[in-house]
C-alpha cells in the first residue's frame, strides 16, 4: 500500500484497481484518500476492487467510495481486461 500511495502521490493514472485481501484497512484508507482529492490522482478517477469475498459492510463502504467493479478472487483474465476496459472508457 505504502508503494501505491507514494505512486498515486506523483501521478495521475486513468483507473485504479486496489485488492482488498492482504491489508483491507490501507486499502479502504488508500481509496478515503483518492475521493478526498489529497492524491496526484483525480478525485473522481474509476476504481475497481479485487476481494475473496464481500459482505453488507464492504459493499457500503465500496458504494460510498464510488468503486465501479468488484471482481471476486478467483476470476477469469477475460474480466480483468474487460474491467480495466470500463475504467478506461469512464
Amino acid at each position: 500500500m505504502r508503494v501505491a500511495q507514494q505512486r498515486l502521490s506523483h501521478e495521475s493514472y486513468a483507473g485504479v484497481i486496489v485488492s482488498l485481501d492482504e491489508q483491507e484497512q490501507e486499502a479502504v484508507a488508500l481509496l478515503e484518500q483518492v475521493r478526498n482529492d489529497t492524491l496526484a490522482v483525480s478525485a473522481d478517477v474509476p476504481v475497481a476492487v479485487t476481494t475473496t469475498q464481500v459482505d453488507a459492510s464492504t459493499a457500503v463502504k465500496m458504494k460510498a467510495l464510488q468503486v465501479r467493479r468488484v471482481l471476486i478472487k478467483p476470476f477469469k483474465v477475460r474480466d480483468v481486461i474487460a474491467t480495466i476496459g470500463l475504467l478506461k472508457d469512464r
